[in-house]
């Protein structure tokens, strides 16, 4: 094998380790900023349609407790006045450590308190243990609505994540690192230097990119098991923006090493003429 074909299959293994580097470092730092980033996520739980959505789901079984128990169905919404759930305080407590179901003894007491009023104002009869039972239905319900369910496996997986991400973005990094220093000194002349470099990036940002729209056209990660509904869509978004931002960041990478080794060429070009 020639000197130069040896040369050639070093900077391509190389080449393909910067990328892997890159890619590896990135994706540990795409996922650390958003998914498990209370400020990103918070952005995508506060939505209007999230919330509009969590409320609607309260009402209408709302509209159920009622038929059962033949108190009108705002008299339960009415709990919406005193107590605030929502989607981003739900991911809130997600992140703390805190309870994230919003099912409590208090709140059961809350639904008691406004049966027993409405029933009372009315002048009609009613059994304790009936309107305990109503509560605990009504507090249910709120729990569904607004609650996050299951979140053992989301906490872990913010667990993993911040416990590991360190050690992928340092590993990422300084395999890119390691592969970039021996590549540039296989060239002696700077205008080689620069073009191998700028394809090295380029390699990065490419990956980056394929990486991404891989990652989406095959809904890698947009599964998430965690509940209700909406939330999962929510995390769903969620997903699917850090791909967005991870395969745009890629493919900026790639454009500017591409322009940049365009530039160079043209560049080595003139003065070899």
């Amino acid at each position: 094998m020639s000197l130069g074909k040896g040369r050639t299959i070093l900077a391509a293994v190389l080449t393909v380790l910067i990328a892997a580097g890159g890619i590896l470092f990135f994706s540990a730092q795409a996922v650390k900023c958003t998914l498990c980033n209370e400020l990103f996520m918070s952005q995508v739980f506060s939505s209007k349609s999230v919330e509009a959505q969590c409320r609607k789901n309260f009402e209408a079984q709302m509209e159920v407790v009622a038929a059962e128990s033949d108190i009108p169905a705002q008299v339960f919404i009415t709990i919406l006045d005193n107590n605030s759930p929502s989607p981003e305080s739900a991911l809130q407590r997600l992140f703390r450590g805190d309870d994230t179901t919003f099912y409590n003894e208090d709140i059961v007491e809350q639904f008691e308190g406004l049966c027993r009023e409405y029933l009372e104002g009315n002048g009609m009869k009613y059994g304790k243990t009936m309107i305990h039972n109503t509560a605990k239905r009504a507090a249910r319900a709120y729990s569904d609505s607004f609650g996050i369910k299951d979140p053992v496996q989301a906490r872990a997986f913010i667990s993993k994540v911040n416990s590991s991400y360190g050690r992928f973005s340092s590993a990422g990094l300084m395999m890119a690192a390691v592969a970039f220093v021996p590549l540039i000194f296989l060239f002696s002349k700077k205008k080689d230097r620069e073009i191998i470099a700028c394809s090295a990036f380029t390699a990065m940002g490419g990956g980056m990119l394929l990486t991404g729209l891989i990652c989406l056209i095959l809904s890698i990660g947009l599964s998430p098991l965690i509940t209700p509904q909406i939330y999962s869509q929510a995390v769903v978004m969620a997903v699917r923006g850090m791909l967005g931002i991870f395969t745009a960041l890629g493919a900026v990478i790639a454009a500017v090493a591409i322009y940049l080794s365009l530039k160079f060429y043209k560049k080595s070009k003139t003065i070899d003429e």
